[in-house]
């Protein structure tokens, strides 16, 4: 039986029992308002000293502060009450009512979470944050309110970037390497691109595998990674080929059963304590990554465009492996007054360069001019005026910094008075990367 299915399970019994089951408790701790209407047990498995442990702390401190002890917030960290696989049954349950979980602990809920995982979809954490902050990015991380699980936030850990005990070239020289990973099916696919056997170990246990040849690979943020310089020699290549980042959640049931006017101020309190662990999140791999390049244990190598592209065309087939339900190829639709759109959905987009469109016009014996205007768009520099002709044409879009994901549009308008049918083709073996 799967995790879920065990705890909807014992959730069910739970109901048929209450109140004779003895529920599950996380240690006891000292009230600061021993009289609050409400009790808020947030539970995460890190350190106090990162990030997400401060910020958990922060959002206890401000809740206090500016809720006059209407609600209590008792904060859970290093696993004191579940690890992030256990505390979403419990999240559910109702024994905790907040939790930040990595997102790859949702895949046994929805498939769709799956798209956080998957290699080089996002440039940087603007990327991230651009998506997230979309109607695609919510609607995806929607999927699990049918679990009874309501997001509150996404806090970020930061880029990932791969660590190595043996010296590389290339991605084809990680082929028969052991490379530690967190337990999610799109993480190992993504090194079984790289003919890389993946075996999934908790982060206390880095050190030892490493240390004893267990693996000799792994992949994480700046900051975790010098976390984990283990004594061992290292060599740490900035792929920035993925994304760590928690999804601060709730139950449901219990955020939208309080008061308006407890609910309201919860939710400003988090969004400000989110501004604050994400910039800190930044500035900590920011600064773990200065300290690195200056630690004579490690060898960091950054990669120019060319060479991201050759560990992203390794990597690429795991997007085709994993259907999120938006993966679909690019479409031109026309109105009959010679308007149109080009449409280019989420995933069809390459995270960096140029790309190339090739049109055929079908219905036309003379040439046809297309106008593209001006578009602000997560600043992608606007497109240039593209001439077409009966035949092939091409339009350059730089993508400066670009979302790599999400919907993208580009109105057109055709000289002419009839509607106008095109086929379209993005071929990503052509894309240009775009000059430093």
């Amino acid at each position: 039986m799967t995790n879920i299915k065990q705890y909807l399970f014992w959730w069910g019994i739970s109901l048929l029992l209450m109140p004779t089951i003895l529920w599950a408790q996380c240690p006891e701790k000292p009230l600061t308002c021993p009289n609050s209407e409400y009790t808020i047990k947030f539970s995460h498995v890190v350190a106090e000293d990162t990030p997400k442990g401060s910020g958990a702390n922060r959002f206890e401190e401000l809740v206090e502060e500016r809720l006059d002890c209407r609600v209590e917030v008792i904060v859970y960290p290093n696993a004191e009450c579940y690890n992030d696989t256990q505390v979403m049954g419990e999240l559910i349950l109702g024994h905790v009512q907040m939790a930040a979980p990595s997102v790859s602990k949702f895949e046994d809920y929805t498939k769709k979470m799956q798209v956080f995982d998957l290699p080089f979809l996002f440039n940087d954490i603007a990327a991230l944050d651009f998506f997230q902050q979309g109607d695609l990015g919510k609607e995806i991380v929607s999927s699990i309110e049918e679990f009874g699980l309501l997001s509150l936030g996404h806090w970020h850990n930061g880029m990932k970037q791969i660590a190595t005990t043996r010296p590389l070239t290339g991605p084809a020289d990680m082929a028969s390497l052991k490379c530690r990973t967190q337990p999610s099916d799109v993480l190992e696919a993504q090194f079984k691109a790289l003919n890389v056997t993946p075996i999934d170990l908790p982060f206390d246990k880095v050190c030892e595998a490493l240390q004893s040849n267990v693996v000799h690979c792994w992949e994480n943020t700046w900051s975790n990674l010098e976390q984990k310089l283990c004594d061992v020699k290292q060599y740490l290549y900035e792929t920035n080929h993925g994304v760590i980042d928690y999804l601060v959640v709730t139950n449901a049931a219990f955020w939208n059963g309080l008061p308006e006017d407890i609910r309201i101020p919860l939710k400003v309190i988090l969004d400000e304590v989110t501004r604050e662990v994400n910039s800190q999140a930044n500035r900590f791999n920011r600064n773990a990554y200065n300290r690195l390049l200056n630690n004579e244990a490690v060898e960091v190598q950054n990669l120019n465009k060319s060479q991201r592209v050759q560990w992203r065309s390794a990597m690429q087939k795991v997007w085709e492996e994993f259907d999120i339900g938006s993966i679909s190829p690019p479409s031109f639709t026309f109105d009959d007054k010679g308007g149109g759109t080009l449409f280019i959905p989420a995933l069809a987009v390459p995270p960096f360069g140029v790309f190339e469109v090739n049109m055929r016009a079908e219905a036309f014996n003379s040439p046809m001019e297309f106008v593209l205007p001006e578009v602000n768009y997560a600043n992608l520099s606007p497109p240039p005026l593209a001439k077409f002709f009966i035949g092939t044409g091409k339009i350059e879009i730089p993508l400066v910094k670009v979302i790599g994901i999400g919907n993208y549009y580009l109105e057109m308008n055709v000289i002419g008075d009839e509607p106008l049918r095109f086929s379209l083709s993005l071929d990503e073996e052509n894309l240009i990367p775009y000059p430093e």
